[in-house]
C-alpha cells in the first residue's frame, strides 16, 4: 500500500558441499512496534533533558540529578541538616518599578537575577524561592559540605561586587545606584520531601 515499514534485515549464504555460493536467504523482520517504542522513548527522555535544563536555572546540578531520580520522587521524607541561607533583596524596589515601568523592571530583574543565579550555582548554592524583588539561597539543602557557610559568605561578597559591576552599565532611567539587602543564617534546618 506503499506505506514504509521499520525492518531489519538478515542475508544468510546458501552454499553447496563444496562450498560455492549458491544463493542467499534474506529474512525481514518487522521492527515497526520496537521502533515506535524506540521514537517514544527518545521523546520522553528528550522531555526530561529539557526539564532538567530548566531546572538548572534554579538548582546545582546534582540536585536536579537527585530531583528527576525515579527512586526519589515519590519517597516522602525529611532529615535536620546543618545549612545556611542567605536572602537578598533589592532596595527600593518600588522607586525602580515606578521609574522603569512594568516591562522594563522585569527585564531588569530577570538581568540581576540570572547574574546572581549564575553566582549561586558557581558556589555550590540553591535558588531556594524567588520572592519578588528578592532571593532565598540555600547552601546544605540536601546535600551538605563542609565549606556551605564559607561558599555563603563567598557568594555575599560575589554579589556586593557583582552589584558594582552592574551599576556601572544600569539603565539611565535608574538614577541612583541599584543596591541589595543580604543576610546570612547558619543553623539547623528540616530539609526534605513532604505533602
Amino acid at each position: 500500500d506503499g506505506t514504509d515499514t521499520p525492518v531489519i534485515c538478515t542475508v544468510a549464504p546458501i552454499d553447496d558441499i563444496a562450498g560455492v555460493a549458491q544463493g542467499c536467504v534474506l529474512t525481514l523482520r518487522d521492527v515497526s512496534e520496537l521502533h515506535a517504542k524506540t521514537e517514544e522513548l527518545a521523546r520522553r527522555m528528550e522531555e526530561i533533558e529539557q526539564a532538567k535544563r530548566l531546572l538548572e536555572r534554579y538548582f546545582p546540578e546534582n540536585l536536579v540529578d537527585y530531583l528527576v531520580d525515579q527512586r526519589h520522587q515519590t519517597e516522602l521524607e525529611g532529615k535536620k541538616v546543618n545549612a545556611t541561607m542567605l536572602f537578598c533583596d533589592v532596595r527600593n524596589s518600588t522607586g525602580i518599578a515606578e521609574a522603569l515601568g512594568p516591562a522594563e523592571f522585569a527585564g531588569f530583574l530577570s538581568e540581576l537575577f540570572t547574574g546572581l543565579m549564575d553566582l549561586t550555582y558557581a558556589n555550590g548554592g540553591s535558588v531556594n524561592k524567588l520572592l519578588g524583588d528578592g532571593l532565598l539561597i540555600t547552601f546544605g539543602c540536601p546535600f551538605p559540605e563542609p565549606e556551605d557557610t564559607l561558599n555563603c559568605v563567598r557568594l555575599a561578597l560575589q554579589v556586593r561586587a557583582y552589584l558594582d559591576a552592574f551599576n556601572e552599565s544600569r539603565n539611565p532611567k535608574l538614577l541612583a545606584p541599584v543596591a541589595m539587602g543580604i543576610g546570612i543564617s547558619t543553623g539547623v534546618v528540616f530539609a526534605g520531601n513532604i505533602g
